[in-house]
C-alpha cells in the first residue's frame, strides 16, 4: 500500500503538544476523582479569591516539559494562612517561542480573570522565579479552579465566604460544565483532538518496559484497538532494557515507574507538530496496585482498562465527560477492557476505513512484523489427561478450541482458569490474546467424595479457599507453609471473621496464591506468626497488593498463639465458655480440634509437654476461665502442666487415648454436630494439606477426621463411626499421596 509509514518514534522535530492523562488515586472509582469542595478544602493547604495579573511559560531545567508561571494578586485569603500579596502559580503546560505542550484536566489561565483557587504548595522546584521561591499548584485539576463572577462563586457570594468560610461545602467545583458543553455538541461521542499519526496507514510501534501478565495486558489493549475498522496499526516491537520515566527521545515507550506521587495513576504523552504525532510515550505509576486477572480487589486498578484509554489518547482521541460507557470517559468506571462504539468512531473519524489486508506493508524493505505466539494449557480435576484435548501453542488473535470429554463414570462439570468459571460447556472456544491455563472439573458419576488437592500445599490451600469463598472475601489470613503452630491456632479467629487461610513461602507467594490474592478483593491481610515464620518480604509483597497489613506474633508459637487468642477475645466481645490446650510440637491434636473450636467460638492455646509457658499462663488468666480441655495424654503434656493448668480454672477435662486417631474419635463424637452432612478428611501422617483446612469445616458445620492416608484401609474403629453417622459427603484435603485413592475407596463404600 502507498505511503504506508511505521512510526517507531525515530522522527524528530518541532515539538507541538504533550496530553497527559491525570488519574486520582484518592478513588478506585475514577480516572480523575471528582472532589467536592469540601473535599477539595480538605486537600488544600490555602483557599484564596486572587485575580490573575500575568502568565510566562518555560522550559524545565531539562528540557522536557513546559509550564506555565501565573501571577495572582491575592484579593481574600478564604481559608488558611497566606502572607504574600502576589503568588506564583505553576501550572503544567504552556508554550514558549512556538512550541506548546497541552494538559488535559489541567486549569487554564487567563489575565485579568478573578477566580477562587485550591492550592498546594509545589513540593517539586519548578519555578521561573527561581531556586527558594514558594509556589504553588492548583488542588484537584481543573476542578480546583473556579470562576468568580459579580462578587460571587456560583450562587455563594465571596462576601458570604468571607464571613462563613464554611460555605465552601456548597461550591460547585471545576468547569466540569463547559467541559460537559463540549461533549454534548459531539454527536459521534468522541473528541477529536486535533492530531494524528500520518501515512495512510500508520503502524505505530512501542516498546515496553515490562514483562509478565502486566505487558500481555497492555498488549491486550493494543490488539482491541487494532481490532477496529480504522486504517492504522499498533506494533510490539520488542522490551526496554530501562523502568525510567519517559523522555523525547524518538522511541514510543510503555514503562512502569514511581512517579512519587499520589494523585496520578498514568500518564500518556503525545509529541506533534503542526497537527502531525511524532512520538507517544506512557507511564504506569509504580505506586499504585496493578489487576492483571478478570476481577480488580479494591485499590486495585486494571492494567488492560487503563492501556485501553492510553492508547486512545495516543491515537489523537481526548476525555469525554458525558457517557461511562466508553473507554476514553474521563473516570475510571470500572474494569472495561471493550471499545463502545463511540471509541471505534473516534479511530475511525481520524484514521478513516482500513482498506482489506492494509495492515500488512507492501514495502519489501520493511521488517516483517511477527506475530505473539501463546501457551494454551489444558488439565483436569482429577488429573484425567486422556479426557481433555486443545492445548497448545496459538498465534495471537487465532482462535482455540478445548474439549472435556466424558467416560469411564466421570462427568463434566465446568471449566476453570485461576479460580474462575469460564464455561459450563465440554467444548469452550475463545480468541487467544495470553497464555492460558484452563482446568477441567469433572466428578464421578454416583460418586460422594470429592478432593480439594493442589500440587502442593500451597495450591491445596488456594483450591480450599476458592471452594470456601466463590465471592470473595474482605480479610485473608497468611501464614507460613512449612509448619503448623499459627495457621491451626489461628482457624477460630479466621472463622469468626469469615476470612480464608492461605499459605506463604519463605521467599514470597506462588504465583497461584497471588491470583488468589485478587480473586479474593480482600481489603486487609492479618499475618500469623513474627518475621521468623513469615518474612518481612511477605509482608511487603501483601502491601504491593493495596492490603491494610496486621500481624499477630509472639515470640514464639506459644505467645503468638495467646495473642490469637486475644484477638478473638476481642471480636468475640464475650467471655470463652471454653478453651483447648495441645502440644505446640506436634499437629494432629490441633488439627484435629481446630474446626471444633473455631464452630464453637472456642480458643486453641499451646503449651509444652513439661512446662507451661508464661504466654499461655497470662492467656488463662486473663481470660477468666472455668473450662479448659487438654488434648493429649501423659506423653503429650504430663502432670506437672496439668496440674498447673488445674489451679488455673475450675474444671479441667482431658481428652486422651492410645493414639492420634483415637483422640480424634473422641473429639468428633463430642463435638460433631449431629446435623453434619459432611465431613473432611485429612491424613494423620502430615499436615500440610489441611492446614487452611478447618476453616472451611468449621464453615460446613463439620470437623476434620484423621485417617491413615497410605494405608489401604482404615481403623475398624474409625470405619464404625463414619459408618454410623450417615453422612452425604466426604472431602478429601490433598491428592493420593497424601489420602491414597485405596482410603478413597473405602470411604465411598462407607457412605453408601
Amino acid at each position: 500500500m502507498q505511503g504506508m509509514i511505521k512510526w517507531t518514534g525515530k522522527f524528530f522535530g518541532l515539538l507541538l503538544a504533550l496530553t497527559i492523562i491525570f488519574i486520582s488515586a484518592q478513588n478506585a472509582e475514577a480516572l480523575m476523582l471528582e472532589l467536592s469542595a469540601e473535599e477539595l478544602s480538605a486537600e488544600a493547604d490555602v483557599v484564596i479569591v486572587g485575580s490573575v495579573e500575568n502568565t510566562e511559560s518555560f522550559w524545565n531545567d531539562d528540557q522536557t516539559n513546559i509550564y506555565t508561571s501565573v501571577e495572582v494578586k491575592v484579593v481574600e485569603v478564604v481559608e488558611g494562612t497566606l502572607d504574600q500579596e502576589i503568588v506564583e502559580i505553576i501550572a503544567p503546560g504552556g508554550e514558549v517561542d512556538g512550541i506548546t505542550e497541552t494538559v488535559t484536566n489541567a486549569p487554564v489561565f487567563e489575565v485579568g480573570e478573578e477566580t477562587l483557587l485550591f492550592l498546594n504548595e509545589k513540593t517539586e522546584e519548578v519555578s521561573i522565579q527561581g531556586e527558594g521561591v514558594l509556589s504553588y499548584e492548583v488542588s484537584g485539576n481543573f476542578q480546583g479552579k473556579l470562576e468568580v463572577e459579580n462578587g460571587t462563586v456560583g450562587e455563594v457570594s465571596i462576601e458570604g465566604l468571607r464571613q462563613d468560610p464554611g460555605m465552601l461545602a456548597e461550591l460547585e467545583t471545576g468547569d466540569s460544565e463547559d467541559r460537559l458543553a463540549v461533549s454534548s455538541a459531539t454527536e459521534d461521542l468522541f473528541i477529536d483532538n486535533g492530531h494524528l499519526w500520518p501515512g495512510d496507514h500508520p503502524e505505530i510501534g512501542f516498546k515496553l518496559g515490562e514483562k509478565g501478565d502486566r505487558k500481555e495486558q497492555v498488549l491486550a489493549a493494543a490488539e482491541s484497538w487494532n481490532d477496529s475498522d480504522a486504517d492504522f496499526s499498533f506494533l510490539h516491537e520488542g522490551e526496554l532494557a530501562h523502568q525510567n520515566n519517559i523522555s523525547y527521545n524518538g522511541i514510543n515507550e510503555i514503562v512502569w515507574h514511581d512517579l512519587n506521587r499520589n494523585d496520578v495513576l498514568a500518564l500518556a504523552y503525545v509529541w506533534s507538530t503542526g497537527g502531525t504525532i511524532i512520538e507517544a510515550d506512557m507511564v504506569f505509576n509504580e505506586s499504585f496496585n496493578w489487576s492483571t486477572g478478570a476481577h480488580s480487589a479494591p485499590g486495585r486498578f486494571d492494567v488492560q482498562t487503563v492501556a485501553l484509554h492510553e492508547f486512545g489518547h495516543w491515537l489523537g482521541l481526548g476525555d469525554h465527560y458525558e457517557n461511562p460507557e466508553l473507554v476514553m470517559y474521563y473516570q475510571y468506571t470500572g474494569m472495561k477492557r471493550d471499545l463502545h462504539e463511540g471509541d471505534l468512531a473516534g479511530a475511525e473519524h481520524i484514521y478513516g476505513l482500513a482498506d482489506e489486508g492494509s495492515s500488512q506493508s507492501d514495502n519489501p524493505d520493511e521488517e516483517e512484523y511477527e506475530e505473539e505466539e501463546y501457551v494454551v494449557e489444558v488439565s483436569s480435576k482429577p488429573e484425567l489427561s486422556d479426557l481433555v484435548s486443545g492445548g497448545g501453542n496459538y498465534r495471537s488473535g487465532e482462535e482455540a478450541t478445548v474439549q472435556a470429554e466424558e467416560k469411564n463414570g466421570y462427568v463434566f462439570d465446568l471449566w476453570k482458569e485461576n479460580g474462575e468459571m469460564l464455561s459450563e460447556e465440554a467444548v469452550y472456544s475463545f480468541e487467544v490474546d495470553k497464555d492460558r491455563r484452563l482446568t477441567a472439573y469433572y466428578t464421578l458419576e454416583g460418586k460422594r467424595i470429592s478432593r480439594l488437592a493442589g500440587a502442593d500445599r500451597y495450591e491445596t490451600a488456594v483450591e480450599v479457599s476458592q471452594a470456601g469463598w466463590p465471592e470473595g472475601s474482605d480479610t485473608v489470613f497468611i501464614a507460613r507453609g512449612d509448619d503448623f503452630p499459627d495457621s491451626l491456632a489461628g482457624v477460630p479467629l479466621a472463622y469468626g471473621m469469615d476470612a480464608p487461610i492461605l499459605l506463604a513461602r519463605q521467599e514470597g507467594f506462588d504465583e497461584e496464591t497471588k491470583q488468589e490474592l485478587e480473586r479474593l478483593e480482600a481489603r486487609e491481610a492479618l499475618i500469623l506468626g513474627g518475621e521468623a515464620a513469615v518474612p518481612e518480604a511477605v509482608e511487603n509483597e501483601l502491601e504491593s497488593f493495596r492490603l491494610s497489613v496486621e500481624r499477630i506474633s509472639g515470640k514464639d508459637r506459644y505467645e503468638t498463639a495467646a495473642k490469637i487468642t486475644g484477638e478473638l477475645a476481642e471480636l468475640k466481645e464475650a467471655d470463652f465458655e471454653k478453651a483447648f490446650i495441645t502440644t505446640g510440637n506436634d499437629f494432629p491434636d490441633a488439627l484435629a480440634v481446630s474446626a471444633y473450636a473455631a464452630s464453637n467460638e472456642y480458643p486453641v492455646l499451646l503449651t509444652r509437654g513439661d512446662s507451661l509457658p508464661g504466654a499461655t499462663r497470662e492467656a488463662i488468666e486473663g481470660l477468666n476461665l472455668d473450662h479448659l480441655v487438654i488434648i493429649g495424654g501423659e506423653k503429650m503434656i504430663d502432670e506437672a502442666v496439668a496440674g498447673e493448668l488445674e489451679s488455673l480454672v475450675s474444671n479441667l477435662e482431658r481428652v486422651e487415648g492410645a493414639d492420634r486417631y483415637k483422640r480424634m474419635l473422641q473429639l468428633a463424637e463430642n463435638y460433631l454436630p449431629e446435623e453434619a452432612a459432611e465431613i473432611f478428611i485429612s491424613t494423620g501422617h502430615n499436615f500440610p494439606d489441611a492446614l487452611a483446612g478447618g476453616v472451611l469445616a468449621a464453615k460446613k458445620n463439620s470437623g476434620i477426621i484423621l485417617v491413615p492416608g497410605e494405608e489401604q484401609t482404615l481403623p475398624d474403629e474409625l470405619a464404625d463411626f463414619i459408618s454410623g453417622r450417615n453422612f452425604k459427603r466426604n472431602t478429601i484435603f490433598g491428592g493420593p499421596v497424601a489420602v491414597s485413592d485405596e482410603i478413597e475407596g473405602v470411604l465411598e463404600e462407607l457412605l453408601e
